[in-house]
């Protein structure tokens, strides 16, 4: 099953995410827009995995996420990847509390490569708002542009989960399979 850990958006803070994404609707059908249940930070992506591994995920993060405190981050910001003339995903940065966010990812990173899981690159804590199908255009990254400083809001991080992501013809569908609440 494919699977990643995730920090999900709260539910007070979508409708302002939806409204952003209403700014770029009359680019609908060249974005795919991430929907609201499924808006969620990625601390890591685990890829294809047995339920045996599965087992080891949860028995290798519980011990982490028992000690871990609560904290708060600040939404806000837009960025693209690879680059806004090039964008392919368009997201929401982390502007305070990223600092303990980036520290909380290297911690599961660790942990998760201790039981055989690959390293991965330097982390960017991003928040998925939708996905670009074509070249942007000038009336698209003008857009963007005017709302890079968009801020949504504060929230508190109190839980993580383990997620399976099922691919569906109408788009990902994602299944927790563990939780973890945080202090």
């Amino acid at each position: 099953m494919r699977t990643f850990i995730a920090v999900p958006v709260e539910k007070s803070l979508v409708p302002k995410i939806l409204e952003l994404q209403q700014k770029f609707a009359e680019f609908g059908r060249v974005l795919k827009f991430v929907e609201p249940q499924n808006l969620h930070f990625t601390l890591k992506f685990l890829g294809e995995i047995g339920e045996a591994k599965c087992e080891d995920v949860i028995k290798a993060l519980t011990p982490l996420f028992s000690g871990q405190q609560s904290f708060e981050i600040g939404i806000k910001g837009l960025g693209c990847f690879p680059s806004c003339a090039r964008a392919r995903v368009v997201w929401l940065g982390i502007e305070s509390g990223g600092e303990e966010f980036i520290e909380l990812a290297r911690k599961v990173e660790n942990v998760l490569h201790a039981i055989g899981f690959p390293e991965e690159r330097a982390y960017s804590p991003h928040l998925t708002i939708f996905r670009v199908k074509a070249r942007p255009q000038e009336k698209f990254l003008g857009i963007l542009n005017q709302l890079k400083r968009a801020e949504i809001g504060k929230m508190q991080i109190k839980k993580i989960i383990f997620y399976r992501s099922l691919l569906k013809p109408n788009g990902p569908e994602y299944k927790p399979l563990y939780e973890w609440k945080l202090e």
